[in-house]
C-alpha cells in the first residue's frame, strides 16, 4: 500500500514541538501557485509565508514520532 502524507499531524507536531531537530523553518521566499493548482516555493525577500522543510534523512525519526504519540490512551481528566 503506497503511504500518503500526514500534513495535520506534522503541523500539530511543529506547533508543539518546533525545536525538535526534525526540520528547518524558512522564512524568505513565498509559496507559488500556478494556474493548475500546482505550487512550488520561490526563494526571495522575507514574506509572511513560511516553509517548514523536514531535514534530511529525519523521515524514520518523524514517523516513529508521530506513531508512538498517536497510540497514546488518552489523557483522563476528573471531569
Amino acid at each position: 500500500m503506497p503511504t500518503r502524507p500526514s500534513w495535520d499531524p506534522i503541523a500539530v507536531l511543529y506547533a508543539v514541538r518546533p525545536e525538535a531537530p526534525l526540520w528547518s523553518l524558512h522564512a524568505t521566499g513565498h509559496n507559488h501557485i500556478f494556474a493548475n493548482g500546482c505550487n512550488e516555493w520561490l526563494e526571495g525577500p522575507p514574506t509572511n509565508h513560511r516553509l517548514l522543510q523536514l531535514q534530511p534523512g529525519a523521515e524514520k525519526a518523524l514517523q516513529a514520532t508521530l506513531d508512538e504519540l498517536m497510540v497514546q490512551p488518552p489523557i483522563r481528566s476528573g471531569h
